[in-house]
């Protein structure tokens, strides 16, 4: 029969228990009045250990930080008698109350992420094929069902497996904890206990792995039922009408009045029995055929050929050529809508977008018999008109030019089935379809030349950039067997494309023209960057974002961003901006008016699976939002490196690793800027409505768009702005002065600069970052209070003088209606194409004023939004610094752990503010250190962002002044410098192993998270004989000091005796060590190295630590000054603290006090002396008598690093070298140990002792030889002498 077990009450009266109770709580700087609240609080810590993975890791690391065996062993029995003698749910909590406790816990365990992650990536796997099916137009059935078909059990087994092994993880902890060199509680592991942890985390990490796919399963369900609208929607083309009759016979029987066999000419079939052969060999063709015309009753359907499309068939030495076959139609039905783009898209893709070499050459031998096109032109061309990107986008212009086309009521019947056949033939080269449609549509020209223009601005390209894809094309296509005579006609094609788009130049409006302007500006700077040192620079900063908690920390910026989002977007439709709107249009204010959803930015966040799928489809219709959203991540690193880029094998294979490792990043990248983009559609689109531009009473959102395929309402406004929200929610913007007034074209000036030099991005990796987050901060510290007052002025100008504005709209209206009017009777004279232009150019420039006029209303409404931001953010600022504020701004106190919240941007710089707002509250001094980080926390231009460049540029005129010594002290220092440029480009590519490694250091022994002196930490440590071979070494040893200092690989890299070595602190004892190193992956914030109790209080009044060390060149010196300081601050100043004097004390004389008891108080007059030493008292500050410990007690240390420290540098390097002149070159120096050792005599020691007074004496001579005067004065501060020789002499004996 089991011993029975203690309550509460039994317990608390154990005096050992009590003792270890409170002692526990006082380690975690916690203090309590009574045993029952000191238990309660070593209770919720010990229900965290059993049920969280990462408070049990916490707990372990932290029993290994205690010092004292004693105290240890103390805390084992505790912690055992918790364990095993405790009564179940004892404490002040009831049972219910306790078991929510370990359920909550369980519930927040970080390694819950990865199940719920798992799960959802599968879910995602299996609802993505259901719909693709709906894509397909295949699938007919019940959405939710097919979506998550076989996904629970999946999610579930994957989440429980991965729990299992976090289970076992944890039991093993916990077994650990309670070993010999820890708790010291049993000797061997309990291996039933860790299998019953296996046991519950496979529990637990199956169903956060169920709930994952759940969760994923609905939201592709919701995007599922969007998806099969639009289908059933583009199914409603002739295309879609067609396919759903049985075969085209029951087609035309079905149509009623007489039959127009137009109505099925440019349709795509199969043959109505699939195993029907409607050609020979049809597997060397397309899968579908086109129905060209009617012959004689029946259809004339065309294939294209495939396999032998592009390379000539073996049998005949030629290319296959088109094989036309008449059939019946009751032989060939109509395939989907779908099926027939999915056909368009593949067969464009391998069969006629991908050049090879031999075309390329050949087409630029073509052009190269037209004269009027130099060599250089030439690559320019092929450069750019063969660049894939641009390609699919010159593609997607020409049809949609030919859509607009053909949506012209009064074009010929003729004409368009024409154009119809030749738009979707994918044989046809895009040169021939843009110049038959030039030639089709030549009635109407400037109807054409308007679609032209408005389309490049859609699609992002310039003229030139058309221009020179097409001629590319043009040339390429004519190489087949092409004589001398298919130059005229490519001459003649590109002069008719030419003269069209010098046509549509001259056309364009001065809104169009900017944009142009724009665009080419852009892609100059894209090309400039599209060198491989470009291309390089840019992987490089990829591998830099590859850590989760750089995911985290992105994820934490953008959602700091919701809440004042959501306001702008309730704004935007509230009756007092909207009234403000219409009368800067000089509109009707709305009605009624259609409210904006407020919350749909967080809903859309929330669900980031359908608005990734719902973001996809918008994509495909705009290709600037495929580019923006999923062909690029975070700071515009391409997805993957095409075959146009100019990398190589090397860069791509390094581009792909980036990509795995980025899949994390990329995923919440994309889940934001999708989120974002469909949010602010939905907005642009109610604007719209609001404003009168969409008319349809079946629309009211871009849900509603999709779902109806009209996506053709949504202009290229609409969409830049959507995009500009989801970059500037993910701070991407490439123009983000144009959020600030006054000094914004300077901002984008600076940061366009950034962007453009690939060698800058390797100082500021990450530019477009940190200029967003400086005009976030500007705007929300009070250039949004000055935009709101500015712009607000200007607004009630609109609302108190509107009939300017109302007379501007009813000028464009009429103007409007006189052009339409124009156009759709036919421009034939050039009086009325002038006349037309004319008018034209007017609207523009009344549309700009009234764009103008918007933007300032919309600028007011931003200015109220910032202003409101930034007073929140200055209070939560404030009142996290005064309730949980560490010893620095950017420090928050958990407990007695530290956390370093400064990465956690935008936070940061309003922590700072809220510091200085509470110590003005408080009467505390705000001082310059203070002032000094200011422009650190404000600008986030933090000192590692700029690398090791200014370090390095300072170290260039160390490394000249050194090339002409021959001390090996500064080589070595000179190498350390390029080793830590060269270490600190080469780490950035290892940046995914960190998260791995602090798992590692969390799991492992305590020497894995400690931290060791740098001067220590040497692989190579021979040294060598020769300047140059001294400076090679310190290459190579800053070089690998760069890659592993601070690794779970240190200790194997640098030796064993370099772990003797810990960081030591001047503030106390050995500092510990981080208790969870991996908590920066889990949160963004990591956990800073744990300070000592006066560590935290310099830091506090405003003290650096490492203002009170010496800096030595000699590292012993340095690491045995800080070890004797720190020992000596832990025994007389701990204790000075926490004596009610002090505290009593205002902060500046704290301040004073501490520096005062390290350093001295300064300017003591003899009295106060000799009264010190009359106290007994031989020094009067702790560095003092750490410097004389050192003197007494290492003589041969001391006598080094004051030699290094009395004479300078050059003095030193003159040495070496007339030694070496002399022929007695010195070695180097270094500390060599003391006089005796274990063993006896150190004789190198003592050689090296004697040798430096010599040395002394040598430089001490070369001061005097230099010096003019005797270098002895008269307390007047007069020279006594000259000395005697040279010019004095000579002037002395001449009488002089």
């Amino acid at each position: 029969m089991s011993e029975k077990k203690l309550t509460t009450e039994e317990f608390l009266e154990n005096d050992d228990y009590a003792k270890a109770l409170f002692n526990y709580a006082e380690r975690q700087g916690k203090k309590f009045a009574s045993r029952e609240q000191a238990l309660e609080n070593f209770l919720g810590d010990y229900r965290g250990v059993q049920s969280n993975t990462g408070l049990a890791v916490m707990f372990a690391n932290d029993v290994a930080n205690i010092r004292d065996d004693k105290e240890r062993l103390e805390l084992g029995q505790l912690y055992k008698a918790v364990d095993e003698d405790l009564e179940d749910f004892a404490g002040q909590q009831s049972g219910l109350e306790t078991v929510g406790e370990y359920a909550y816990k369980g519930i927040l365990d970080p390694l819950n992420l990865l199940g719920f992650g798992a799960g959802t990536i599968v879910g995602r796997t299996v609802g993505k094929v259901a719909l693709n099916k709906i894509i397909s137009n295949a699938f007919k059935g019940n959405i939710a069902k097919e979506v998550s078909k076989g996904a629970f059990k999946k999610t579930a087994g994957l989440g429980a497996g991965i729990g299992g092994v976090e289970g076992v993880g944890q039991g093993l902890s916990l077994e650990d904890v309670k070993g010999k060199d820890k708790l010291g509680i049993q000797d061997e592991m309990n291996l039933g206990n860790v299998a019953l942890m296996g046991g519950l985390g496979a529990v637990t990490g199956g169903a956060f792995g169920a709930l994952g796919g759940v969760k994923a399963a609905k939201e592709l369900t919701k995007a599922g039922k969007v998806i099969q609208k639009q289908v059933k929607a583009i199914e409603s083309t002739a295309q879609g009408k067609i396919a759903r009759s049985a075969n085209i016979q029951n087609f035309v029987n079905k149509q009623k009045g007489a039959f127009d066999p137009l109505s099925v000419v440019g349709t795509y079939v199969r043959p109505t029995n699939k195993k029907q052969k409607l050609i020979d060999d049809p597997e060397n063709y397309g899968e579908f055929g086109l129905i060209k015309g009617i012959v004689d009753g029946k259809a004339e359907v065309e294939f294209l050929p495939t396999t032998f499309g592009q390379t000539k068939n073996p049998k005949t030495g030629l290319f296959d050529e088109r094989k036309t076959t008449l059939v019946e139609f009751n032989k060939i039905k109509g395939v989907s809508e779908a099926n027939k783009r999915t056909y368009q898209k593949k067969f464009v893709d391998k069969y006629g977008l991908f050049f090879s070499k031999a075309d390329i050459e050949k087409g630029k031998e073509l052009l190269r018999a037209d004269t009027s096109i130099s060599i250089p032109d030439l690559d320019t061309i092929f450069e750019v008109g063969l660049k894939q990107e641009d390609f699919e986008n010159i593609s997607s212009l020409v049809f949609d030019v030919a859509q607009n086309f053909l949506e012209n009521t009064k074009i010929n019947p003729d004409i368009a089935s024409r154009i119809k056949v030749i738009m979707d033939d994918p044989m046809k080269r895009i040169s021939e379809k843009f110049g038959e449609l030039i030639r089709l549509g030549n009635k109407d020209r400037n109807l054409l030349s308007d679609s032209i223009a408005n389309n490049l601005v859609r699609y992002n390209l310039t003229q030139e950039q058309f221009s020179h894809a097409l001629l590319a094309d043009i040339s390429i296509s004519m190489t087949k067997g092409a004589e001398m005579s298919s130059i005229k006609k490519l001459v003649d094609t590109n002069t008719r494309i030419g003269n069209k788009l010098e046509q549509m130049r001259k056309n364009l409006t001065p809104s169009q023209a900017k944009v142009f302007e724009a665009v080419k500006k852009q892609r100059e700077a894209e090309k400039a960057m599209a060198n491989k040192f470009g291309i390089f620079v840019d992987i490089w900063r990829s591998f830099l974002v590859t850590q989760p908690a750089t995911t985290f920390r992105n994820v934490f910026g953008s959602a700091l961003r919701v809440p004042g989002e959501t306001l702008d977007i309730a704004l935007q439709s509230s009756k007092f901006f909207t009234q403000f709107e219409s009368k800067a249009l000089g509109m009707d204010i709305p009605e009624p008016n259609l409210k904006n959803e407020k919350l749909l930015l967080s809903k859309n966040l929330l669900n980031p699976l359908e608005q990734i799928e719902l973001a996809k489809i918008v994509a495909k219709e705009f290709p600037e939002a495929q580019r923006k959203v999923f062909d690029v991540f975070d700071d515009y690193f391409a997805v993957t490196l095409g075959d146009d880029s100019k990398a190589g094998g090397f860069l791509k294979k390094l581009s792909f690793a980036s990509k795995v490792a980025n899949v994390a990043n990329r995923a919440q990248d994309r889940a934001i800027k999708s989120a974002g983009l469909m949010t602010e559609l939905d907005n642009q689109v109610k604007n719209a409505i609001r404003r009168g531009e969409i008319t349809d009473p079946k629309v009211k959102g871009i849900i509603d768009l999709i779902e109806q395929n009209k996506l053709n309402l949504v202009n290229d406004e609409m969409l830049s702005k959507s995009l500009q929200f989801a970059y500037k929610l993910t701070y991407q913007s490439r123009n983000a002065g144009d959020e600030v007034i006054g000094v914004g074209g300077l901002i984008n000036i600076i940061q366009n600069g950034l962007n453009r030099v690939a060698l800058f991005k390797l100082g500021i990796p990450f530019p477009n970052f940190l200029v967003n987050g400086f005009v976030y901060t500007l705007n929300r510290a009070g250039g949004g209070l000055l935009k709101s007052a500015i712009r607000g002025a200007q607004t009630i100008g609109y609302d108190v003088f509107p009939q300017a504005a109302k007379k501007e709209r009813e000028r464009i209206d009429d103007l409007s209606g006189k052009i339409n009017a124009a156009v759709k009777k036919g421009i034939k004279s050039q009086k009325q194409k002038n006349d037309v232009a004319a008018m034209r150019k007017e609207v523009a420039a009344l549309e700009a004023k009234a764009g103008k006029r918007l933007q300032n209303v919309e600028q007011f409404r931003k200015g109220v939004v910032e202003s409101a931001e930034g007073i929140s953010l200055l209070l939560a600022g404030y009142g996290i610094r005064e309730t949980m504020g560490g010893a620095r701004y950017d420090e928050i106190k958990i407990g007695n752990t530290t956390i370093d919240v400064g990465p956690l941007f935008p936070l940061t710089p309003f922590l700072y503010l809220g510091e200085l707002m509470r110590k003005k509250l408080n009467d505390e001094p705000i001082d310059g250190k203070l002032i000094g980080e200011g422009a650190q926390a404000l600008t986030g231009l933090q000192a590692d962002r700029a690398g090791p460049f200014a370090k390095f540029s300072s170290g260039v005129l160390r490394f000249l002044q050194d090339l002409n010594t021959d001390d090996p002290l500064a080589a070595k220092k000179t190498g350390e410098l390029v080793g830590g440029m060269i270490g600190y480009i080469v780490k950035g590519f290892v940046t995914p192993l960190k998260a791995i490694d602090d798992v590692a250091k969390d799991i492992g022994p305590k020497s894995l998270r400690q931290t060791y002196e740098k001067g220590f930490q040497e692989f190579i440590t021979e040294e060598g004989d020769t300047y140059d071979k001294e400076m090679a070494r310190g290459v190579f040893n800053e070089f690998i000091r760069q890659m592993f200092r601070g690794t779970t690989f240190q200790g194997l890299v640098f030796g064993e005796e370099s772990l003797q070595k810990p960081t030591q602190s001047v503030t106390g004892l050995q500092p510990k060590t981080r208790v969870l190193t991996s908590r920066k992956q889990l949160s963004g914030a990591a956990e800073s190295v744990p300070r000592e109790e006066l560590g935290d209080e310099l830091a506090r009044v405003g003290i650096d630590d490492y203002t009170l060390a010496v800096r030595s060149e000699v590292p012993e010196y340095t690491f045995q000054y800080k070890k004797i300081l720190g020992e000596l601050a832990e025994e007389n100043l701990k204790p000075l603290i926490q004596t009610d004097l002090y505290k009593s004390l205002p902060i500046e004389a704290q301040k004073d006090a501490l520096l005062a008891e390290y350093k001295g108080v300064t300017g003591l007059g003899d009295e106060e002396k000799r009264a010190f030493r009359g106290l007994g008292f031989k020094f009067d500050n702790l560095k003092k008598v750490t410097s004389e410990r050192i003197k007494t007690k290492m003589p041969f240390l001391h006598n080094l690093h004051n030699f290094r420290k009395t004479y300078t540098k050059d003095e030193i390097r003159k040495l070496y070298r007339d030694k070496k002149a002399a022929g007695d070159p010195i070695p180097q120096l270094k500390y060599v140990g003391e006089a005796t050792t274990d063993r006896g005599k150190n004789y190198p020691a003592v050689t090296q002792n004697n040798k430096l007074e010599e040395y002394r004496a040598l430089i001490n001579k070369n001061r005097r030889s230099r010096s003019l005067l005797r270098g002895r004065y008269t307390i007047e501060g007069k020279p006594s002498g000259m000395r005697e020789g040279g010019y004095v002499t000579q002037m002395s004996a001449l009488g002089f």
